[in-house]
């Protein structure tokens, strides 16, 4: 599996803006607005779930330009905290890549108990079977091995596998999206109106928070993969905004599809239904169509998880370079130019938290409130993760653009970082209220988690004060 006792260089792909797009991509999945993403945010925004999606494109836009700004400069395995090394140096540089490594773990491990919960009762509805939930334990088993052979065998395969399901889903998606807004009842501009949204704004707003703004999650993914890319300081950040705007514009159009076709006034039921997209499809449509978004829903819990897998062990690796993590993490496949042993440690760490509490959470609680208890704490810490990390990756740009202070970077790198961040403190806020056990054990773990982060890294202190960057690209080079 290992070439040597030393660390080598990750392998080198062509691989640039339009494979990253698709890469940072699969952590989205298109085809999930019909089902996942869309329920979150009409939850509380309703009728006005369209516009909650545009707010959430607009936030996500503000965070995204701070990758931008700082991927023209870093490129670097160790992604984030390479970033946050720039302005807030070294100790909390350290401090983000332990963070970000919790983030992509618990990432496909509560994805994979999603799937879980869902696979069987999914299946049955649609093509009236009865499998039992044992089913789902074996199909998410599958796409998880899939998954880590995939990513196992370098970047080149996974763009392609993640290119041509993202191609499958953008083409169903904006078909089934174009056939419902066709035949809906009433088309009006209601939809981007928050009069629509339970208590208007309150209500608009607590959507973005609880739906649409996550959606967007996953255009950072792309980051940790600036040293194995084709001009990484252009094409990733390239590939984030891409993402953003693409994606933006499916959730719009397709939000603004489902809701007029469900109807504006029937739209508390909408998020309850489960499947509100594949209901539609078959409704207005026909079956076989609702068939279809319910199948190709559950096949690509294969994309986050290979975007997910990727991210993580370039951290791990990065991690470990720096001697930080163990030094077998940073050993490159001969063959596949990968970091197989950190790939490996991923898996196997992603296999063990799933496990770990899905049975704690499935034994106390039973399957249905079981499952759904474990894999929503785990979302909870995932989101909690990465807000964090995005708070420091803001200020870190405006602290390191104040040293060399220049006009003309004002919004760029001072008033859109500082509005990015002051809209993820409002995040965090509402994410508290009104949590109750067990789901108070997902920022509890987290503190639990950082604290211990810390308490290692005062264990390491020796080789914090001494990590360097410079074994990032040379982006000296010519493109």
């Amino acid at each position: 599996m290992v070439t040597s006792d030393s660390p080598e260089r990750l392998k080198k792909t062509n691989v640039g803006t339009f494979g990253l797009f698709f890469q940072g991509l699969g952590q989205e999945a298109p085809i999930a607005i019909f089902i996942g993403s869309v329920t979150g945010a009409a939850a509380f925004a309703l009728g006005a779930t369209p516009l909650a999606f545009i707010i959430g494109m607009l936030a996500s836009l503000l965070s995204g330009n701070s990758i931008y700004q700082f991927s023209k400069k870093v490129a670097h395995a160790g992604g984030y905290s390479a970033y946050v090394n720039k302005g807030l140096g070294k100790a909390l540089a350290a401090f983000t890549g332990y963070l970000y490594v919790l983030y992509e773990l618990v990432g496909p491990a509560f994805i994979v108990l999603i799937y879980l919960w869902t696979f069987s009762g999914s299946i049955n509805a649609v093509f009236g079977t009865a499998l039992p939930n044992s089913v789902g334990i074996i199909y998410v088993a599958v796409a998880l091995v899939a998954a880590f052979v995939v990513v196992f065998r370098g970047l080149r395969l996974s763009v392609l596998a993640l290119t041509i399901l993202g191609i499958i889903q953008f083409a169903i998606v904006f078909v089934i999206s174009s056939i419902l807004l066709v035949k809906s009842p009433v088309i009006t501009t209601q939809p981007f109106s928050p009069a629509v949204a339970f208590g208007g704004w309150h209500g608009l707003f607590l959507g973005f928070i609880t739906g649409s703004y996550g959606a967007y999650a996953g255009y950072g993914s792309v980051v940790p993969l600036g040293e194995e890319v084709k001009s990484p300081h252009k094409s990733i950040g390239r590939a984030v905004v891409l993402i953003i705007v693409i994606m933006g514009i499916t959730y719009i159009f397709s939000s603004f599809a489902m809701v007029s076709s469900w109807g504006i006034s029937a739209m508390s039921g909408f998020s309850n239904s489960g499947f509100p997209g594949a209901i539609l499809a078959g409704k207005y449509i026909g079956l076989s169509s609702e068939a279809v978004v319910i199948l190709v829903y559950n096949a690509v819990i294969f994309t986050p998880l290979v975007t997910m897998l990727t991210a993580c062990s370039r951290m791990m690796y990065s991690l470990s370079r720096q001697d930080l993590l163990p030094k077998r993490l940073s050993r490159v496949h001969r063959k596949f130019g990968t970091p197989s042993n950190a790939v490996l440690l991923s898996t196997l760490l992603i296999t063990l938290i799933i496990i770990v509490d899905g049975a704690i959470f499935w034994s106390s609680f039973g399957f249905q409130l079981g499952v759904f208890f474990a894999w929503i704490i785990l979302e909870i810490i995932w989101s909690l993760s990465t807000l964090v990390i995005h708070v420091l990756v803001n200020t870190s740009l405006s602290v390191e653009a104040a040293r060399g202070f220049r006009a003309r970077e004002i919004f760029t790198h001072f008033v859109f970082p500082t509005a990015a961040s002051l809209i993820i403190v409002l995040a965090i806020s509402f994410s508290f209220q009104g949590m109750s056990m067990p789901i108070t054990l997902a920022p509890i773990t987290l503190v639990v988690y950082m604290l211990t982060t810390l308490g290692v890294m005062w264990l390491q202190k020796a080789k914090v004060r001494v990590l360097k960057f410079e074994d990032a690209v040379d982006l000296t080079e010519a493109s």
